[in-house]
């Protein structure tokens, strides 16, 4: 049996250092919330968590689905889409932590409660809340495609301190590495070498073989120009090109390459072609 859900979304938000929630409906039913980050955050690689809570339980919602293991979400986009399935509670309550990288150090947080007058429940399924994500597989003749998460150099050192991995905050590092076709092994090693790091981050001149053309304006356009490295807060991703319903990237933190909406994009770094 079809179960039709319809959403009316109430809004309360709690701010913690300037982070903003705000939830509304979309036409689809699903849930929208927008993302105003702290100033503080801009461009920094850090830890998301997003939860909600079931009869004092925490669920944690990552692109892969829900699981009450403590995971990290990977990024904080500007815009959100969530997707309530098999929902039968009066409210959802959203919550979202930033911790620093590598830490237990809370940023900041926020919450976004919304009612949900209409509900339905299916017997033996369990209630989930889906971060709602376009997926690509288009392959870019231009750039390679190397995962951060990689066996072969996940548990390499990286940073001015060697405080990190590559695994855990080479997002950056690889989006670059893939731009001029090396492994984020060798790339890593280059900048450790040439003092290409300023702590943890990564100093964007410093990338052998390309020319740094700072932050521009997204558009279509921009790809006959430039590279383009795209800032999805606290997680940065190469962009391919645009498509249909946005741009299609090479993304080192995922398995699966999403495609990002204008809306989830924060900033660029772009790279003269």
């Amino acid at each position: 049996m079809k179960y039709i859900i319809f959403f009316l979304i109430l809004t309360s938000c709690i701010y913690c250092d300037s982070l903003q929630l705000n939830s509304a409906t979309k036409d689809n039913g699903n849930i929208a919330i927008e993302v105003k980050l702290p100033e503080s955050l801009d461009g920094k690689v850090w830890d998301t968590y997003m939860y909600y809570t079931i009869d004092n339980n925490r669920y944690y919602i990552t692109l892969n689905g829900n699981s009450t293991e403590r995971q990290v979400l990977g990024m904080l986009p500007q815009q959100i889409e969530l997707s309530a399935q098999n929902w039968a509670s009066k409210t959802l309550r959203v919550t979202v932590e930033i911790y620093k990288s590598n830490s237990n150090d809370l940023l900041a947080t926020s919450q976004c409660e919304s009612a949900i007058l209409s509900r339905k429940n299916i017997a033996n399924e369990n209630p989930q809340i889906q971060f709602v994500q376009k997926f690509s597989d288009e392959k870019s003749r231009w750039y390679t495609n190397y995962k951060q998460f990689d066996s072969k150099w996940k548990y390499d050192k990286m940073g001015q301190y060697g405080g990190t991995t590559i695994g855990k905050d080479g997002c950056a590092m690889s989006s670059a590495a893939n731009i001029i076709n090396w492994t984020p092994r060798d790339l890593n090693s280059r900048l450790k070498g040439n003092g290409g790091y300023q702590n943890n981050l990564i100093i964007w001149t410093k990338v052998p073989y390309l020319s740094y053309a700072g932050k521009k304006s997204l558009s279509s356009s921009l790809f006959s120009s430039y590279h383009v490295i795209a800032y999805v807060g606290g997680h940065f991703v190469l962009l391919t090109g645009a498509k249909s319903g946005g741009y299609g990237s090479h993304d080192p933190g995922k398995s699966s390459n999403p495609v990002y909406s204008p809306g989830q994009i924060y900033s660029t770094r772009c790279y003269s072609k």
